[in-house]
């Protein structure tokens, strides 16, 4: 219990913040937040959204506190979409649809110079984000980029299985915005 309060008043006093998972709580519902207060029964987050953004702010008993955590990169990357003030959810997602094949390749091609992140939706409901490197006459040469922001992969798509690309959707702008933050984790394949 001394462990666990003096977490609390870490986080409280350098405004980190925390990850509470209950009993009986599936991981991607646990709480992560700001401590506003605490004693040796309870903790009052300011809780966060995937974004960022503010939620409400909630009470935990800590007898049903299962995992406690702090200082991992899911949370430093929440902090700093935070801190950025940026609205994620601005605007409305573009879907690219091809009919002909000139069009397409055109529109590659600007996306390739832009290097602008999208979602490549291929056929049976697969689908990967990250930016074109290179437009070839049959694929697209992508640089992947995991949820984290850090480079993922290089992936070759078949331009005949290309069904969709989403841009400037909610996923793609809170990519982009930490794949630009320092210490991202670049690849370098060639």
């Amino acid at each position: 219990m001394e462990k666990l309060i003096y977490i609390f008043e870490q986080a409280k006093n350098k405004n980190q913040l925390i990850s509470l998972l209950s009993k009986n709580q599936e991981w991607e519902d646990r709480r992560i937040g700001f401590v506003l207060s605490y004693d040796d029964k309870k903790v009052v987050i300011q809780e966060l959204d995937n974004l960022g953004k503010k939620k409400k702010q909630k009470e935990i008993l800590i007898s049903k506190i299962s995992v406690i955590e702090f200082a991992d990169e899911y949370m430093h990357n929440l902090l700093q979409m935070h801190q950025s003030n940026v609205d994620f959810r601005q605007g409305k997602a573009k879907y690219l649809n091809f009919t002909n094949k000139p069009t397409k390749i055109k529109r590659l091609i600007e996306l390739c110079k832009s290097a602008e992140i999208c979602t490549f939706m291929v056929s049976n409901d697969n689908y990967l984000t990250g930016f074109i490197t290179e437009v070839m006459t049959d694929g697209l040469l992508i640089q992947c980029v995991g949820y984290d922001g850090n480079y993922d992969g290089i992936a070759i798509i078949n331009l005949d299985r290309l069904e969709q690309i989403r841009t400037a959707g909610t996923l793609e702008k809170k990519i982009a915005f930490l794949s630009n933050l320092p210490n991202k984790r670049k690849l370098n394949w060639e």
